[in-house]
């Protein structure tokens, strides 16, 4: 692994090498949900089993649920399983990752505007448990949860809780055992602006917050020993450009990547950053599209820690949704989805293993797509 990010780092300065010819395969675009329902802010997530577990937000019928379906055969899909919310509820940013034993958990925002909790479900053996709210404080809202599995089955949570311009960012433990305990990670801070919390598998929480100089980056870790939660140093992200508030993603604390976008000769594009004395953050260009704009990125680490990267793009023939992978030492081409149908493509998220990309996606019914969620596969050979 060292020796994959060192090489990683020295390559980040220069343009983006060009990948020899690697066979390519996308599979067709499915439907996963009902095109009225107006889908939105999908996620998925890969169980260590091999299955591909989907969520996201339906309006089916004018009440708002988080749904989930898991792909159990190589064109086959479960039943949707619904989280309703109540009356006039605004569920959103819905969470999905699997445990050890590939049994998929959902975290969610769920509740009223102005006085949402964090909600969480399970699955076992089939049935799936509807736990109680992971927050408690039902005088203020909360937004943007993210959760990540540790060591000895530990699941880490953070959310940010407030109102207006001053949240907070809280998190939670939950062991293996079933116990839980709850934390703000902010209380010995002044009332500010925190956003877009991120939760890394060794128990890194990181986020962006206000300050007098601008925008920092924060970090706190967890010492299962103490049980409790300390500031952490991540490494060497000095360079990291934080007023583009980028994606964040890694292993742990010392292997941080980040993924955003920034204007080049007036068109969007992406780029890419690692953590490390080397390459301090600083971003290296890394999409293969310089016919239009390209926004909304994205990305993860596969098992064998290289990064998968998804964004919206717009190109020559309409808008699609690029996926690309980085072998050792480049970058492979992007495989682009959805380009011509469905139309609209929005908000892509992927999850990757060593053999392939998994994406999804909206087709925004706003600007005259079929308001459904959709899966894709690409895989490089």
């Amino acid at each position: 692994m060292a020796r994959t990010w060192t090489a990683l780092a020295l390559t980040l300065a220069a343009a983006c090498a060009a990948a020899a010819a690697f066979a390519q395969s996308v599979e067709p675009p499915a439907a996963l949900g009902d095109a009225a329902a107006l889908a939105s802010e999908p996620c998925v997530a890969l169980a260590p089993n091999g299955r591909v577990g989907c969520a996201w937000v339906s309006a089916a019928d004018g009440r708002q649920a988080v749904v989930f379906r898991e792909r159990i055969g190589p064109e086959a899909w479960s039943a949707p399983a619904r989280f309703e919310s109540e009356v006039g509820a605004r569920p959103a940013s819905p969470v999905l990752l699997y445990d050890s034993s590939s049994n998929p958990r959902l975290i969610w925002r769920d509740g009223p505007a102005g006085r949402g909790h964090i909600d969480y479900a399970s699955r076992y053996s089939g049935l799936w448990l509807r736990h109680d709210a992971i927050s408690d404080n039902p005088r203020a809202d909360v937004a943007d949860p993210a959760a990540a599995f540790g060591g000895a089955g530990r699941l880490y949570a953070a959310w940010r809780v407030g109102s207006g311009s001053f949240w907070r960012v809280e998190a939670a433990t939950m062991e293996a055992d079933g116990s839980a305990r709850r934390f703000d990670l902010t209380a010995d801070q002044p009332e500010r602006l925190n956003l877009y919390p991120t939760v890394l598998p060794d128990g890194t929480i990181l986020w962006f917050s206000e300050t007098d100089a601008g925008v920092g980056l924060e970090a706190r870790r967890y010492d299962p020993a103490r049980g409790a939660w300390a500031p952490a140093a991540p490494s060497d992200l000095s360079a990291l450009p934080r007023n583009r508030l980028p994606c964040l993603f890694g292993g742990g604390i010392d292997l941080i990547c980040a993924v955003w976008f920034n204007e080049v000769a007036g068109l969007d594009r992406i780029f890419f950053g690692l953590s490390g004395p080397v390459a301090r953050g600083a971003g290296a260009l890394v999409d293969d599209n310089s016919a239009g704009p390209n926004t909304q990125p994205f990305g993860v680490l596969t098992p064998g820690g290289l990064p998968v990267l998804c964004w919206r793009a717009q190109t020559a023939a309409g808008p699609a949704i690029f996926v690309r992978k980085r072998a050792q030492d480049v970058w492979l081409p992007a495989a682009v989805l959805s380009l011509p149908e469905p139309p609209y493509p929005a908000r892509p998220r992927v999850a990757a293993d060593d053999q392939a990309a998994h994406v999804v996606w909206t087709s925004e019914s706003d600007d005259g797509g079929t308001g459904n969620v959709f899966y894709s596969a690409a895989r490089w050979q």
